[in-house]
Formats: C-alpha cells, sequence, structure tokens
C-alpha cells in the first residue's frame, strides 16, 4: 500500500514539474515578440493570447530590410555577418518594443512588426511611424560607428501599411507562431520593396498618412503598381 502512495505523489511530482516546464517554454516563446509591460499584460489575463485562435482586427504592419545585404555579406566572414546582424537587429527590436510594437518574425536580415497587436489603439500606425522614424536616427548613429572603424555603412529600407489581418495562433500542434495573414501584411511586404525602385529609405501607404493627421510631414510620390494587386497604391515618402 505505501509502495503505491509513494507512487502516486512521485506521479503527481513529475506532472507537476513538467506543467511549470511547458509553461516556462509557452512563456519565453511569447516573451520574445512583445516589450516586458505587453508581455506581463498577456500572462497576467484570463483569455491568454497563447490560446488564441486568431481574431480579425486592425493594425500597422512593418516590413524594414538591409540593402544590398548579400552583397555586404559577401564580404564578411559568417562570424561577422552574425555579429553584424544581432548588434542591428538588437537596436531595431528595442526601438519597436519602446514605441509599443510587436516583433513578428526576423526574415534573414529583415524585420517584420506590427503596431495593434495583441490589442489595437487608436495610434498604432503613428506609433508605427515614429518607431521608422527613430530606426533610422539608431541606423545613423551604428554607421557613426562603423565609419570610424572602417566599415561600411548600412542602408536600409522600411514600409508600413495599415489595415484588417487575422491575428492569432498560426501553424500546427507542434510549431506555433503569433502572427498576422491578410492582405494588409502582403500590401506592407510590397510597399517596403518599392523602397529601392523608388529611390527612398521609408513609405506609407495612404491608410497611414491618414491616421498621422499632419503630425509627420509627408511627400506624395503619386500611385503605383505593386505585385499582387490589381489596382494601383498611393505611396508618400
Amino acid at each position: 500500500f505505501s509502495g503505491l502512495i509513494l507512487a502516486f505523489f512521485t506521479y503527481q511530482s513529475r506532472k507537476l514539474i513538467y506543467e511549470a516546464v511547458n509553461l516556462e517554454v509557452t512563456k519565453m516563446q511569447v516573451s520574445r515578440y512583445f516589450s516586458p509591460n505587453v508581455f506581463d499584460k498577456i500572462t497576467t489575463a484570463d483569455d491568454s493570447l497563447v490560446n488564441s485562435s486568431g481574431r480579425k482586427q486592425k493594425v500597422a504592419v512593418m516590413f524594414t530590410d538591409i540593402r544590398d545585404f548579400t552583397t555586404l555579406s559577401e564580404t564578411l566572414k559568417p562570424e561577422e555577418v552574425v555579429e553584424l546582424l544581432k548588434e542591428y537587429h538588437a537596436k531595431m527590436v528595442n526601438i519597436i518594443f519602446e514605441n509599443g510594437g510587436t516583433l513578428d518574425k526576423f526574415i534573414g536580415d529583415g524585420i517584420m512588426a506590427t503596431f495593434g497587436t495583441p490589442d489595437p489603439k487608436p495610434d498604432d500606425a503613428y506609433q508605427a511611424v515614429i518607431a521608422g522614424i527613430e530606426m533610422k536616427k539608431a541606423l545613423s548613429e551604428l554607421n557613426l560607428v562603423r565609419s570610424k572603424k572602417g566599415l561600411s555603412a548600412i542602408r536600409q529600407g522600411i514600409g508600413i501599411h495599415f489595415g484588417s489581418v487575422i491575428a492569432g495562433n498560426i501553424g500546427t500542434e507542434n510549431r506555433m507562431e503569433y502572427t498576422v495573414i491578410g492582405d494588409t501584411f502582403n500590401l506592407a511586404s510590397r510597399i517596403e520593396s518599392k523602397c529601392k525602385e523608388l529611390k527612398t529609405d521609408f513609405l506609407i501607404s495612404e491608410s497611414v498618412k491618414e491616421k498621422l493627421k499632419e503630425r509627420i510631414p509627408t511627400k506624395s510620390l503619386g500611385l503605383h503598381s505593386v505585385k499582387g494587386k490589381t489596382e494601383s497604391v498611393a505611396l508618400y515618402e
């Protein structure tokens, strides 16, 4: 009888340890997306983000990448490429977090971020643009340091669009990822790609410009065709 009791308590103990480990892993996975204050809110909420099956909401989606990164990386050793990306990504992600943004994913040298997840706010588009401006300033400062070391400057492109998405955990039971999907996501990526073609480093859509309410000066670049869209898109610098 005592053996059964011992086995029961051993089972319960292992179960608690297993659940605790799973919870910590989950927290680690979620915490990499959000700023500390947002993460604390998520982990203490009754309707945990981890169990979210998805919901439709409006967000600002930002894409940014390093211009001519392939050419740049060919002049560096593998460990130097990794170190460059670590330093660059750390600075950019900190700015995203400071402005209430969410890190969606790293795409090679690029970054995808959203403003308005998990909970949308009235100034999400504005905060996304402010984050973009601060990212440009941080890159200038980084390039000054690189110049003093005799290293080449890093150039960057940023594209932002505001609209409806489906936000939630996408994937399989073995590999879930909190992300957004939909036309807004696709168009933001296309807008960022237009930076190189239009010889600029920061583009926003008309829906973002409308949310700025003249608080930040913009310059119209007219209508442009983008891949996957039948109608031309108004872009602003």
